[in-house]
Protein backbone atom coordinates (compact mmCIF):
# COMPACT_ATOMS: atom_id res chain seq x y z
CA UNK A 1 0.00 0.00 0.00
CA UNK A 2 1.14 3.59 -0.95
CA UNK A 3 0.39 7.15 0.64
CA UNK A 4 -0.83 9.48 -2.43
CA UNK A 5 -1.70 12.89 -2.31
CA UNK A 6 -5.03 14.03 -4.48
CA UNK A 7 -7.02 16.53 -4.16
CA UNK A 8 -10.40 17.18 -2.39
CA UNK A 9 -13.95 15.66 -3.95
CA UNK A 10 -17.26 17.58 -2.92
CA UNK A 11 -20.51 16.21 -3.93
CA UNK A 12 -23.68 18.87 -3.76
CA UNK A 13 -26.90 16.79 -2.95
CA UNK A 14 -30.65 17.72 -2.90
CA UNK A 15 -33.76 17.84 -4.32
CA UNK A 16 -34.73 19.46 -7.77
CA UNK A 17 -35.20 23.17 -7.84
CA UNK A 18 -32.89 22.59 -4.54
CA UNK A 19 -30.02 24.80 -6.20
CA UNK A 20 -27.58 21.93 -7.09
CA UNK A 21 -25.99 23.18 -10.13
CA UNK A 22 -26.04 26.77 -9.52
CA UNK A 23 -24.01 26.28 -6.07
CA UNK A 24 -21.98 23.37 -7.17
CA UNK A 25 -20.77 25.62 -10.32
CA UNK A 26 -20.03 28.43 -8.37
CA UNK A 27 -17.96 26.53 -5.75
CA UNK A 28 -16.01 24.81 -8.07
CA UNK A 29 -15.24 28.26 -10.06
CA UNK A 30 -14.18 29.70 -6.56
CA UNK A 31 -11.70 26.34 -5.75
CA UNK A 32 -10.60 26.36 -9.06
CA UNK A 33 -11.80 22.94 -9.14
CA UNK A 34 -12.82 20.52 -11.63
CA UNK A 35 -17.06 20.73 -12.17
CA UNK A 36 -18.94 18.25 -13.48
CA UNK A 37 -22.87 16.40 -12.62
CA UNK A 38 -24.21 13.02 -13.36
CA UNK A 39 -25.84 11.11 -14.88
CA UNK A 40 -21.96 11.89 -16.86
CA UNK A 41 -21.84 12.69 -21.04
CA UNK A 42 -20.91 9.36 -22.06
CA UNK A 43 -24.35 8.24 -20.34
CA UNK A 44 -26.83 11.22 -20.58
CA UNK A 45 -28.39 11.38 -24.09
CA UNK A 46 -30.61 8.03 -22.86
CA UNK A 47 -31.77 9.94 -19.33
CA UNK A 48 -35.33 10.99 -20.44
CA UNK A 49 -35.86 7.63 -22.00
CA UNK A 50 -34.98 5.87 -18.84
CA UNK A 51 -36.98 8.89 -16.96
CA UNK A 52 -40.27 8.03 -18.80
CA UNK A 53 -40.28 4.27 -19.69
CA UNK A 54 -37.74 2.26 -17.16
CA UNK A 55 -39.12 0.36 -14.13
CA UNK A 56 -37.82 1.72 -10.61
CA UNK A 57 -34.93 -1.16 -10.67
CA UNK A 58 -33.92 -0.04 -14.17
CA UNK A 59 -34.13 3.36 -12.83
CA UNK A 60 -32.27 2.85 -10.25
CA UNK A 61 -29.42 0.28 -12.38
CA UNK A 62 -29.17 3.35 -14.75
CA UNK A 63 -28.04 6.20 -12.25
CA UNK A 64 -26.01 3.30 -10.37
CA UNK A 65 -24.21 2.95 -13.63
CA UNK A 66 -23.54 6.49 -14.14
CA UNK A 67 -22.19 6.88 -10.49
CA UNK A 68 -19.93 4.15 -11.58
CA UNK A 69 -18.70 5.82 -14.66
CA UNK A 70 -18.72 9.68 -12.83
CA UNK A 71 -16.18 7.87 -10.50
CA UNK A 72 -13.67 6.59 -12.67
CA UNK A 73 -13.33 9.72 -14.32
CA UNK A 74 -13.28 11.53 -11.13
CA UNK A 75 -10.32 9.57 -10.17
CA UNK A 76 -8.08 10.68 -12.39
CA UNK A 77 -9.23 14.09 -12.65
CA UNK A 78 -8.20 14.18 -8.78
CA UNK A 79 -4.43 13.83 -9.00
CA UNK A 80 -4.75 17.12 -10.90
CA UNK A 81 -6.94 19.53 -8.97
CA UNK A 82 -10.10 19.71 -6.78
CA UNK A 83 -13.47 18.28 -8.13
CA UNK A 84 -17.13 19.50 -7.32
CA UNK A 85 -20.09 17.28 -8.44
CA UNK A 86 -23.83 18.12 -9.18
CA UNK A 87 -25.18 15.20 -7.43
CA UNK A 88 -23.57 11.97 -6.73
CA UNK A 89 -23.98 8.40 -4.80
CA UNK A 90 -26.07 10.44 -1.79
CA UNK A 91 -28.52 11.65 -3.74
CA UNK A 92 -28.26 7.81 -6.13
CA UNK A 93 -29.14 6.27 -2.78
CA UNK A 94 -31.80 8.48 -1.51
CA UNK A 95 -33.85 8.43 -4.80
CA UNK A 96 -33.54 4.78 -4.95
CA UNK A 97 -35.00 3.83 -1.71
CA UNK A 98 -37.65 6.24 -2.25
CA UNK A 99 -38.70 4.02 -4.92
CA UNK A 100 -38.27 0.76 -2.38
CA UNK A 101 -34.89 0.15 -3.89
CA UNK A 102 -32.94 -1.96 -0.67
CA UNK A 103 -29.59 -0.79 -1.31
CA UNK A 104 -26.27 -0.15 0.27
CA UNK A 105 -23.57 2.65 0.00
CA UNK A 106 -21.27 0.81 -2.32
CA UNK A 107 -17.68 0.35 -1.17
CA UNK A 108 -14.96 2.57 -1.41
CA UNK A 109 -13.14 0.09 -3.46
CA UNK A 110 -15.83 0.28 -5.97
CA UNK A 111 -16.91 4.31 -5.73
CA UNK A 112 -14.50 7.13 -5.04
CA UNK A 113 -16.59 8.35 -2.01
CA UNK A 114 -16.31 12.56 -1.85
CA UNK A 115 -14.29 14.01 0.94
CA UNK A 116 -17.02 16.18 1.72
CA UNK A 117 -20.99 15.94 0.85
CA UNK A 118 -23.80 18.49 1.18
CA UNK A 119 -27.23 18.31 1.53
CA UNK A 120 -28.75 21.57 -0.12
CA UNK A 121 -32.48 22.08 1.90
CA UNK A 122 -35.13 24.39 0.29
CA UNK A 123 -38.92 24.77 1.44
CA UNK A 124 -40.85 22.28 -1.33
CA UNK A 125 -42.88 26.00 -1.71
CA UNK A 126 -39.48 27.84 -3.34
CA UNK A 127 -38.25 24.72 -5.00
CA UNK A 128 -41.44 24.83 -7.33
CA UNK A 129 -40.88 28.50 -7.58
CA UNK A 130 -37.46 28.00 -8.73
CA UNK A 131 -38.34 25.15 -11.21
CA UNK A 132 -41.05 27.20 -12.89
CA UNK A 133 -38.60 29.96 -13.45
CA UNK A 134 -36.67 28.02 -15.83
CA UNK A 135 -39.66 28.23 -18.25
CA UNK A 136 -42.97 26.75 -17.93
CA UNK A 137 -43.40 23.79 -15.52
CA UNK A 138 -44.30 20.11 -17.94
CA UNK A 139 -46.57 18.16 -16.36
CA UNK A 140 -43.12 15.44 -16.25
CA UNK A 141 -41.48 18.39 -13.76
CA UNK A 142 -44.52 18.56 -11.37
CA UNK A 143 -45.32 14.78 -11.56
CA UNK A 144 -41.31 14.51 -10.25
CA UNK A 145 -41.28 17.24 -7.85
CA UNK A 146 -44.65 15.25 -6.39
CA UNK A 147 -43.62 12.20 -6.25
CA UNK A 148 -39.96 13.60 -4.24
CA UNK A 149 -43.07 14.68 -1.75
CA UNK A 150 -45.35 11.28 -1.74
CA UNK A 151 -42.26 9.34 -1.37
CA UNK A 152 -40.40 11.35 1.09
CA UNK A 153 -37.32 11.48 -1.03
CA UNK A 154 -35.71 14.23 1.90
CA UNK A 155 -36.03 11.65 4.40
CA UNK A 156 -34.01 8.95 3.02
CA UNK A 157 -31.21 11.82 2.29
CA UNK A 158 -31.46 11.64 6.60
CA UNK A 159 -29.61 8.37 7.34
CA UNK A 160 -26.52 9.42 5.29
CA UNK A 161 -23.66 11.11 6.02
CA UNK A 162 -24.09 14.45 4.75
CA UNK A 163 -23.92 18.36 5.92
CA UNK A 164 -26.98 19.80 5.73
CA UNK A 165 -26.82 23.56 4.15
CA UNK A 166 -29.86 25.55 3.99
CA UNK A 167 -30.07 27.26 0.72
CA UNK A 168 -33.56 28.89 1.34
CA UNK A 169 -32.17 32.12 0.70
CA UNK A 170 -31.99 33.74 -2.97
CA UNK A 171 -28.03 34.50 -1.91
CA UNK A 172 -25.73 32.05 -3.40
CA UNK A 173 -22.66 33.98 -2.55
CA UNK A 174 -23.72 33.36 0.78
CA UNK A 175 -24.48 29.41 0.24
CA UNK A 176 -21.16 28.86 -1.24
CA UNK A 177 -19.31 30.91 1.39
CA UNK A 178 -20.68 28.58 4.13
CA UNK A 179 -19.78 25.87 2.24
CA UNK A 180 -16.40 26.78 1.93
CA UNK A 181 -16.04 27.74 5.24
CA UNK A 182 -16.95 24.23 6.23
CA UNK A 183 -14.26 22.65 4.10
CA UNK A 184 -11.48 24.93 4.89
CA UNK A 185 -12.29 24.62 8.47
CA UNK A 186 -11.73 21.23 8.31
CA UNK A 187 -8.57 19.00 9.08
CA UNK A 188 -8.27 18.03 5.78
CA UNK A 189 -8.28 21.24 3.77
CA UNK A 190 -8.32 21.43 0.17
CA UNK A 191 -5.86 17.95 -0.59
CA UNK A 192 -5.84 14.69 1.18
CA UNK A 193 -3.14 11.65 1.57
CA UNK A 194 -5.32 8.70 0.53
CA UNK A 195 -3.46 5.02 0.84
CA UNK A 196 -3.73 2.91 -2.73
Amino acid sequence: MTLTKRHVFVSIEGLKGSGKTTVSRLLAEQLGAHWCATPPTLLRSIRDSVEADATSFAKHLYYFAGIAQASAEIGLILNRQPVVCDKFVATMLAYSRAAGIRVDIPSPKLIIHPDFSFLLQVPVALRRERIASRGPTTPEQEAFVRMEVENNVAHHYSDLDLTVQDNSKNDVVETVAAIRHAIQSSPHALDRVVAR
